[in-house]
């Protein structure tokens, strides 16, 4: 059972890695990054960004990143922590952008909540608040 902890705990820091690279348009990151979740996972994001995910995870994922590179100087998603919860992962950290348009630089808290899946990530859904997400990873 602790080896898959770890396991679960690794693939989400992976895809975190990934995803930072994916921001700054790494097409071999977008391949790996893609690979790591299973085709019909769900990805529930934050209610801001929700109108654009009602499409496959991999068209929602590369739909994301495009608008990321459009609007971002910088975009940069961390976890300060990592925690696992039998099949879930909650991820407490933020990510933060410069918008390319204002300059503005702003961080902004975010906590995940992975649920994996024979190793691969078949559902994510993201909270604005650390509360909430811990909430949402110890349910069940």
């Amino acid at each position: 059972m602790e080896t898959v902890a770890h396991s679960n705990v690794d693939l989400i820091d992976r895809l975190l890695s990934l995803s930072n690279r994916c921001a700054i348009g790494d097409s071999a990151a977008m391949t790996e990054l893609l690979a790591t979740y299973h085709e019909d996972a769900e990805i529930t994001p934050l209610r801001e960004a929700a109108d654009m995910y009602d499409v496959p995870a991999e068209e929602a994922i590369r739909a994301y990143f495009e608008r990321i590179s459009r609007q971002c100087f910088v975009w940069f998603i961390y976890a300060d922590q990592l925690q696992e919860h039998g099949d879930r992962v909650l991820a407490l950290g933020g990510i933060r952008t410069v918008d390319r348009e204002t300059r503005e630089d702003h961080t902004t808290e975010l906590g995940l909540v992975y649920t994996v899946r024979d190793g691969k990530v078949a559902a994510v859904e993201a909270y604005s608040s650390y509360a909430d997400a811990t909430v949402a990873a110890r349910a069940r």
